[in-house]
């Protein structure tokens, strides 16, 4: 099974990163100045950061460290320097350069953002709001180190202001340090009484599995009449997904209705992935341009292609983020059935992962193996899908399915298709139906639906088996009903056609 659309892949509404030109045309800032003294010695870093990872490249040779490197030298115009690079990455994956060469012009402009802002610092290092926009041009070209310490700058200089808060608790997300994002958001002296940075914090804590008192004060700041709808939309959303999760359907319906009364585009796309009524089409019309809004709002009327576009659109807005990916990949393989693309997207997401992130999460490194296994077998590149599939029978031998929770499914779903494509049609057959039962005994309609339609399909690949075919062509129907979403019910019907033409 791939990640899933509106299932398994839970959005939580994490604050966007925000240029501060955008920032002043939305709202106030709010956070008292606290300019101390600063250390100097923060300011004073060279760009000697080439050098030091083509030494790193020299000692341990990976193809993540050498696209890092080759972004950094098209930035820097010091290609000349890195030919030995260049031409290893040549010859290990064609992909990887070009993806990298692809993003040159985008680069460029970065790298005048970064060179302009250099000037202004020196002649005003204590601004806090060119530290914090040069570190979102470091994040943009993937140089984490770089981006921390414009970061430790922009907050050493002022550690109140709402704005620089939320963008580096953002940041420190991508970089995969959540904990530093928590800690900085709690130790805001505005933490209980800004309902933006409220909501950062609640998303960021769901992410960890950590309680937090800020769903309480959340609650109750929503009670009052101190902020207006707009600085409140986030905050209603925040605790509306949590709602949601808690089954707290009615609840979770009436916050994300207060969200979107005069909604921010990220507490848009959150109620547009979690709000079970429809949304009025006058509202979409102020997100015309914002990718990820429409492209689950073309997912979600059966409009694959057009989704995919903004997908990809999506992609190009957060490079580094890697639930774009995801969804395209999802549209492009699952949808779409073109599994060799689908493959390239999540490779290429998991590469930017990689060179963005200090801390990894191995669950997460878990779940792109099992998109990468789910697509190369899906294409019949068996020989690709070996080495994921041999990491993922580790991972559910070791857990024995005594406990386990829906992603270790998810990865016995895979281990039956891998089952299937060797021929071993029994294990798969067995695989499959432990999956779909755990999720039918679990709830999780969408997930029992996918993996069933993934079991049929590999089903209708076996000869003189009509029989069989007829039983689960009646088990589909109670699977997957009227009731189910609208992409599972798209991929009913494509199901249906293919047992129509059976041949077998």
């Amino acid at each position: 099974m791939s990640s899933l659309l509106y299932n398994s892949d839970k959005r939580r509404l994490l604050p966007k990163i925000e240029r501060f030109e955008d920032y002043q045309e939305k709202r106030a800032i709010r956070g008292k100045a606290s300019i101390k003294k600063i250390n100097e010695s923060i300011f004073q870093f060279k760009d000697d950061d080439l050098s030091i990872k083509l030494e790193e490249w020299k000692e341990n040779k990976s193809k993540h460290l050498a696209g890092e490197i080759l972004s950094h030298a098209i930035i820097t115009e010091e290609l000349s320097k890195v030919q030995e690079v260049k031409k290893y990455l040549e010859a290990e994956n064609d992909v990887i350069i070009d993806w990298i060469l692809n993003d040159k012009i985008q680069s460029k402009v970065i790298r005048d953002k970064i060179i302009n802002n250099r000037a202004k610092l020196n002649y005003e290092p204590k601004d806090s709001l060119t530290w914090m926009d040069q570190a979102i041009n470091y994040y943009e070209i993937g140089a984490t180190e770089k981006s921390i310490r414009c970061l430790k700058s922009a907050l050493t200089i002022n550690k109140d202001s709402g704005f620089l808060i939320r963008n580096a608790s953002r940041l420190y997300s991508l970089f995969g340090d959540n904990g530093r994002s928590i800690e900085i958001l709690k130790k805001s002296e505005f933490y209980k009484y800004d309902p933006q940075i409220l909501s950062a914090e609640i998303a960021f804590s769901q992410i960890e599995g950590r309680k937090t008192r800020g769903i309480d004060f959340g609650r109750n700041l929503l009670l009052n009449d101190n902020f207006s709808d707009f600085q409140n939309s986030e905050l209603s959303g925040a605790i509306g997904t949590v709602e949601f999760y808690d089954g707290n359907f009615t609840k979770s319906e009436k916050l994300f209705d207060k969200a979107l009364l005069d909604s921010s585009e990220n507490s848009f796309a959150q109620s547009l992935w979690y709000k079970k009524n429809p949304i009025p089409l006058y509202k979409f019309e102020k997100y015309y341009n914002s990718n990820e809004i429409q492209a689950h709002r073309n997912a979600k009327n059966d409009n694959y292609e057009e989704s995919l576009m903004y997908a990809e659109g999506w992609i190009s807005d957060e490079k580094f983020s890697i639930r774009p990916y995801r969804t395209a990949s999802h549209l492009k393989g699952v949808m779409l059935e073109n599994y060799d693309e689908a493959f390239d997207i999540m490779k290429r997401g998991i590469f930017n992962q990689k060179i963005i992130k200090q801390k990894s999460d191995k669950n997460e490194e878990i779940g792109y193996l099992n998109d990468l296994a789910y697509f190369s077998l899906k294409d019949d590149n068996i020989k690709e899908a070996e080495k994921y599939v041999n990491q993922l029978t580790k991972i559910v031998n070791k857990k024995g399915m005594i406990g386990a929770d829906e992603k270790e499914y998810v990865y016995l779903a895979t281990l039956g298709l891998a089952a299937y494509k060797i021929g071993e049609i029994e294990t798969g057959r067995k695989f499959y139906r432990r999956s779909i039962d755990f999720f039918k005994r679990a709830k999780k309609n969408y997930s029992a639906g996918s993996a069933f339609l993934n079991y049929f399909d590999e089903e209708l690949e076996i000869p003189n088996n009509r029989d069989s075919l007829l039983k689960l062509r009646k088990e589909l129907d109670v699977i997957i009903n009227d009731k189910s979403e609208s992409d599972l019910i798209f991929l009913k019907n494509r199901m249906i056609n293919k047992f129509i033409n059976y041949q077998g």
